[in-house]
């Protein structure tokens, strides 16, 4: 049994992180399991369907990174959509049609053996144009866990399928701790893999390591080899301009927003940086005419509402920051953040208000 994957169509993350995943379907061949996964209710229906849908957070979770940087969050659905499992589908129907259009499948399979005193998952993909590749994960049966298993499987097909997305994955799980060794070590793996055209986004997401971690300095380092690769990427620009901006060099920074705009005039997060940078200098009208063309646009992009939502709140103009919290809240309906600033914005303009929706 064989289980498809939508097309994905080129897709853009967090400011840098491009996902670049393959237009193809992917096929995934059902996981042969031994009886104890079985017994377990893990039958290889099962272990592949969850394999899938691990494939598709770690996807999802690097596209995430958009929520922090937004360069294109709406396209974040479509992202999503390709790690939708469809229906099973035969070999020959499935095949035909894509070798008839001449667009052929990368292939995701295995097995789980039981080898007496541990289990091995034996990954085992083919690329579209025929490479294969194959990984062993073993647990020892004392301390077998299944869905980490699948989970260790789900970041090798992505590994092998796309190395970029998993770096950026990693990204998204190590940068509250800021320390990215998963990250770096994928990104080096990535960067030796891809044509050299091809490494301005690696380079672009090692900046935003730097960045992270204070070190601007090295960061432009990175954002200017990944300009180098390709003059015209809007987010090495703009996140040049974040650097310059936290060494205060502010002129320079507007430059750099401007080089960003310049190569795409609706790349809203560069409106959104130089206007919470005019709000640090205190400068709150053109901070605000800043968040303005940011939501203009882009009307989805919701972090450039809790930004003005927070100059309006330090301007004590409660209303209107009410205003842009609840915007950035029905955007994004999950975001914590958002609610609790909605919520203590109300308490603000009247606490009796504020207790009907909760503490």
């Amino acid at each position: 049994m064989e289980f498809l994957l939508g097309p994905a169509a080129l897709v853009a993350g967090f400011v840098g992180i491009s996902l670049w995943l393959p237009t193809d379907d992917v096929v995934f061949n059902q996981i042969s399991v031994p009886a104890a996964y079985q017994d377990l209710g893990y039958s290889g229906s099962v272990v592949t369907t969850l394999l899938s849908e691990d494939i598709r957070e770690i996807d999802r979770l690097a596209g995430s990174n958009a929520v922090e940087d937004n360069e294109v969050d709406t396209q974040i659905e479509e992202l999503e959509d390709y790690f939708e499992v469809a229906k099973p589908v035969t070999l020959v129907s499935g095949l035909i049609k894509r070798d008839v259009m001449g667009d052929r499948p990368h292939r995701v399979g295995g097995q789980i053996t039981d080898d007496g005193d541990s289990y091995t998952f034996e990954l085992r993909v083919v690329l579209r144009d025929g490479t294969p590749s194959s990984s062993l994960i073993r647990q020892k049966k004392a301390d077998a866990n299944i869905r980490q298993m699948i989970r260790q499987a789900a970041e090798a097909a992505t590994k092998a399928v796309d190395p970029y997305t998993l770096a950026a994955y990693y990204y998204y799980v190590e940068k509250p701790q800021k320390v990215f060794a998963k990250t770096v070590e994928t990104l080096l793996y990535c960067i030796g893999r891809l044509k050299p055209e091809e490494r301005h986004q690696p380079y672009n997401l090692w900046g935003r390591i730097l960045l992270a971690k204070g070190d601007s300095t090295q960061a432009i380092d990175k954002f200017k080899k990944s300009l180098e690769l390709k003059p015209e990427f809007s987010p090495a620009w703009l996140n040049w301009g974040i650097a310059l901006a936290e060494q205060k060099q502010y002129d320079q920074a507007v430059e750099k927003f401007q080089q960003a705009l310049a190569a795409n005039s609706n790349f809203a997060p560069a409106y959104s940086e130089w206007g919470a940078m005019l709000a640090e200098q205190g400068k709150h009208d053109e901070a605000i005419a800043k968040f303005q063309k940011a939501a203009t646009a882009d009307p989805a992009f919701d972090d450039v509402h809790a930004r003005w939502g927070d100059l309006l709140v330090k301007l004590n103009r409660h209303q209107e920051a009410f205003v842009q919290y609840s915007q950035a809240l029905a955007l994004d309906p999950d975001d914590p953040i958002y609610a609790e600033r909605v919520r203590e914005t109300l308490r603000l303009i009247n606490p009796a208000t504020a207790a009907l929706v909760g503490k």
